[in-house]
């Protein structure tokens, strides 16, 4: 071993020892601190609110988890919201559940607007004045007519009025789209 080397190693051990003293003197504050402050009203005071906020976040971990499991079967065929962790100690569960309130935050806006438009969608359908199924059967015809060959002015007239109205229908299709997409 060099000089260079045996010096470096000696004052390598100096300065381990150095810190260790450091840590020692740094814990004999901390107890003599304790013990001077510990009956000291603010600390107590203090130490209270400390306990009792504790004790109120552990309540609520219920509540927060029955929160985060309905909020996931709400928007999950949607968009699946952040995981709040069942098993998580105290400290990751309030992480967890700050994830889900500022993703809940974000995507609530439109997740509304799109059941609003959802909701409108189908007041629309109700009040056609022909039921649904008979809508199916006009598609039905519009696509036999474009894969079966036309026969007679009658089949025409029936495609003709068919495919007018699967473009009103597309159109109509599109403007919902466009609105579902915008969120308005």
């Amino acid at each position: 071993m060099s000089a260079v080397e045996e010096v470096a190693g000696q004052r390598a051990e100096h300065l381990r020892e150095e810190r260790r003293l450091a840590g020692d003197a740094l814990a004999e504050a901390e107890r003599e601190l304790d013990a001077t402050t510990r009956d000291h009203p603010a600390v107590r005071q203090a130490r209270g609110a400390v306990h009792a906020a504790l004790g109120s976040r552990d309540a609520l971990r219920p509540a927060v988890q029955k929160g985060a499991r309905e909020a996931r079967l709400a928007t999950a065929t949607v968009k699946a919201p952040p995981p709040v962790r069942e098993d998580a100690g105290a400290d990751a569960l309030e992480r967890d559940a700050k994830a889900l309130l500022g993703w809940l935050r974000a995507n609530l806006g439109p997740l509304r607007g799109r059941a609003a438009l959802l909701a409108e969608w189908r007041a629309d359908v109700a009040r056609e004045a022909e039921p649904l199924s008979s809508e199916l059967v006009r598609y039905a015809d519009v696509v036999a007519a474009t894969c079966i060959p036309l026969q007679g002015a009658g089949a025409a007239d029936r495609a003709e009025r068919g495919a007018r109205h699967r473009r009103y229908r597309e159109g109509r299709a599109e403007r919902w789209h466009r609105r579902l997409v915008s969120g308005r």
